[in-house]
């Protein structure tokens, strides 16, 4: 009886290869797309705006001014609290 040549048996385990490499590979594109989408885009996304990306906590945050805090223009002088009399004995 002859043997077919893909019915030999040393062929088998280079298929198992090939189907692991196929594997790894479509995982790897999996894992390049999520990183994509899920970190690169929305950063790019959100510098786009002019707001500012942290990639620790994947937050896009609006830069604020501090004159919004303290109803003061920029380069006016610090107002400071009236010195108190000293206390009498």
């Amino acid at each position: 009886m002859k043997l077919k040549l893909t019915e030999h048996p040393t062929y088998r385990p280079i298929e198992r290869l090939t189907l692991l490499f196929v594997g790894v590979f479509a995982v790897c594109c999996v894992a390049v797309a999520v990183y994509q989408f899920v970190w690169v885009m929305p950063a790019k996304r959100c510098e786009a705006h002019g707001w500012w990306w942290d990639g620790s906590a994947r937050v896009c945050a609006m830069p604020v001014s501090i004159s919004m805090f303290t109803h003061r223009p920029i380069g006016a002088p610090k107002v400071t609290p009236a010195a108190k009399p000293p206390a009498k004995p």
